[in-house]
């Protein structure tokens, strides 16, 4: 099994400007939650507690999202970064929403990889586990604000996401460590 560090020296080796060559590293690398689990931090205030693994400035930005059960996101976009994640624990359901239209939900399992390199395009995350969700994100370029949505097509509301732990380390004392997976 490929480790965490593994993963991120190759993609770092790798042309971030090909987006099958970001997807296909994330499909063959085994990550397991066991892996990132000294990353998994969960603040009960949080529907989504988003934690920070990795962070090269304008080149690519890896992070760990824990979802609490039955939580939704809001409608949102990543800005001008393409985004791949790996759900590594539990199933995400996943509604997409290009150009402001809709298109039908999809629902990724443990192990299975997801890609929105469509720019612009924006999308909502729901766990559908009967428990904590946990997914791995990559950003290529990383980005520090974006825009959510009331509706598909609505007005954009600007907002600049948090992490709840950085490296390894939590941000504040609401934080704590998810060790009941």
């Amino acid at each position: 099994m490929a480790s965490l560090q593994e993963f991120i020296l190759s993609l770092k080796e790798k042309d971030l400007q090909r987006s099958d060559d970001i997807d296909k590293l994330l499909t063959n690398f085994q990550i397991s939650f066991e892996d990132c689990k000294k990353y998994a931090f969960v603040k009960d205030s949080k529907g989504c507690s988003r934690n920070l693994i990795f962070d090269e400035p304008e080149v690519c930005r890896i992070t760990l999202s824990v979802w609490k059960q039955g939580f939704q996101n809001k409608i949102h976009d990543h800005g001008q970064s393409n985004c791949y994640f790996k759900v590594l624990r539990g199933s995400l359901e996943e509604t997409h929403f290009p150009n402001g239209g809709l298109i039908a939900d999809t629902v990724y399992e443990e192990g299975q990889v997801c890609q929105m390199t469509d720019t612009g395009a924006c999308h909502q995350m729901k766990n559908i586990h009967d428990g904590y969700s946990v997914s791995l994100h990559v950003y290529i370029p990383p980005f520090d604000s974006c825009y959510t949505y009331d509706v598909p097509g609505g007005a954009a509301i600007h907002v600049t996401p948090s992490f709840i732990s950085r490296y390894g380390f939590a941000v504040d004392r609401e934080s704590r460590r998810l060790l009941d997976l």
